[in-house]
């Protein structure tokens, strides 16, 4: 059994063919299965916070901890509607 691991993206250094959305408010999750060259095409979908957050307004998360079930949230969502491999480097971003 594996346990899903979100990694945030250091935006001055991000993995192998990942190109950032400078234009993204909100949270993009970004994923690429293990078997696939780092080369090729990194999936990602954008969340807004209107979806993540209680409220249901676009707010940026609060602190560190809102932050943390914000991204959670954003992955469930993105994963109820893609398949994501169970093996896949799945990565994220916030931006305000």
């Amino acid at each position: 059994m594996s346990i899903l691991t979100l990694k945030p993206i250091d935006v001055d250094n991000p993995p192998e063919g990942l190109v950032l959305d400078v234009s993204l408010r909100g949270i993009a999750i970004y994923w690429l299965a293990s078997s696939e060259p780092a080369a090729n095409r990194w999936q990602v979908q954008r969340v807004g916070f209107h979806a993540v957050s209680p409220t249901g307004e676009d707010i940026s998360p609060r602190d560190a901890d809102e932050q943390v079930r914000f991204v959670c949230a954003a992955y469930v969502l993105v994963a109820c509607r893609h398949p994501i491999p169970s093996d896949a480097e799945v990565r994220y971003e916030v931006r305000w």
